[in-house]
This record gives C-alpha cells, sequence and structure tokens, in this order.
C-alpha cells in the first residue's frame, strides 16, 4: 500500500459495543462518533483534506427509507450528498451513482480486494 501513498490505520472498537449487546440507537451513535472521531484523527495524521467513503446507490436508497421510517420530513427525505461535512468532517462519496454490483464487477475485472461488510451483503 506504501507504494500508492495509502494509509492504513487501525483502531480497536470497544468489546462491549456490538449490534446484539447494545440498543439499536445507541450503538448508531456510538458508532458513528467512533468513524468521526477516526476520520478526525486520521486526517490530522495524514494531513488529507478529506475522507473518501466507499457508499454507492443502495446505500443511499437505505438511507432515505431509514429517514421514512424515523419520520423525516419530506424536505429532508434526500439521503447523503456526493460531497459535504459530516460531524466536522470534510467527506466525498464518489461512489453514489453506481449499484453495488457495478463496483463489484470493476473490483472483479482489476483485481481490487475489497471485503463486505456482514449483513450487508
Amino acid at each position: 500500500m506504501q507504494e500508492h501513498d495509502i494509509h492504513v490505520i487501525t483502531r480497536v472498537y470497544p468489546a462491549n459495543l456490538t449490534r446484539n449487546t447494545a440498543v439499536r440507537e445507541r450503538y448508531e451513535v456510538e458508532a458513528r462518533e467512533i468513524r468521526y472521531s477516526t476520520y478526525r484523527e486520521t486526517l490530522f495524521q495524514t494531513q488529507a483534506s478529506a475522507v473518501l467513503l466507499g457508499h454507492h446507490r443502495g446505500d443511499v436508497e437505505e438511507n432515505v427509507l431509514s429517514n421514512v421510517f424515523r419520520g423525516v420530513g419530506p424536505l429532508h427525505l434526500s439521503g447523503m450528498a456526493v460531497t459535504g461535512t459530516v460531524n466536522g468532517v470534510s467527506v466525498h462519496r464518489p461512489l453514489l451513482d453506481l449499484p453495488k454490483s457495478q463496483i463489484y464487477d470493476f473490483a472483479h475485472t482489476f483485481g481490487v480486494p475489497y471485503f463486505k461488510v456482514r449483513g450487508k451483503g
């Protein structure tokens, strides 16, 4: 990864924070804070200006449905933006317009390693 100037930074998550043991809302809030604090630390350590996230079209659809079920008003259902600031972190989501299948096809064609998030296919 160093030949491509890609930094790998790991972080150990609290053992007591799992989807099976935490109230769903608490889990989501704490997991989001862990992610974004990791992003902030990484940006600081690497002097980068933004984080690239791998959200795809299916994630946008899931986000909109989640907002509907949480009772979010119709003016705020848009899902995710391609660029923006979340919890003080500048984020870019360059894959938002692509279906997950197209991303996997690209990875297979060009030998790009990836992992699947458990429970999300």
